[in-house]
């Protein structure tokens, strides 16, 4: 994905599903118009699990040809589902050494309201990149931009919020991307 931005070439990338894109680049396709364009969205929606920061159950070792999460926990109130709460509206912060890195934090709360304790063992970043295709028509597709294993993995009790025994509580997952300069 970053080659395709920095080179400004078309690049084929495999999206959530495994079936792989050929994505233009930005000014060859990638350009505001009536049909609904958007570079890269990564804001969740309430009970969305296509965008946002993501969770799975999977342990699969971390691999950079992986285009989804190794076993992705879905959104909903069954069996092994896990309530999505809304991704957080970035937060940008400038620290003190601003001139050599800046911050960009996005948190999202998970909640179990199932009968049994669900397990994470991994967690993602999803975009949605929408484009118009040449036509009137627009095409769109989900792409994981990170992926990472938990060291340990964490229990949501049934009635509990993501890290929390105790229904209630705040649980997050917050991803803090760093760029430097």
């Amino acid at each position: 994905m970053l080659r395709m931005l920095l080179k400004a070439e078309y690049t084929t990338l495999k999206d959530i599903t495994g079936a792989e894109r050929t994505c233009p680049y930005p000014g060859d396709g990638w350009y505001y118009s009536e049909v609904a364009t958007t570079l890269f969205n990564g804001d969740g929606s309430q009970m969305n699990d296509n965008r946002g920061i993501v969770v799975g159950s999977g342990d699969a070792a971390e691999d950079f040809e992986a285009y989804s999460l190794d076993s992705r926990i879905r959104a909903g109130y069954g069996s092994g589902q896990l309530y999505y709460d809304v991704t957080d509206q970035p937060a940008e912060s400038n620290p003190a050494d601003h001139v050599t890195h800046n911050e960009l934090t996005l948190s999202r709360r998970f909640v179990n309201y199932t009968d049994d304790p669900i397990t994470i063992k991994e967690f993602g970043f999803y975009i949605q990149s929408t484009y118009s295709a040449g036509g009137d028509d627009a095409v769109a597709a989900y792409f994981m931009v990170l992926r990472d294993v938990l060291a340990s993995p964490l229990v949501v009790l049934n009635g509990g919020e993501m890290g929390h025994e105790e229904p209630g509580q705040t649980g997050l997952i917050t991803l803090r991307m760093r760029t430097y300069l």
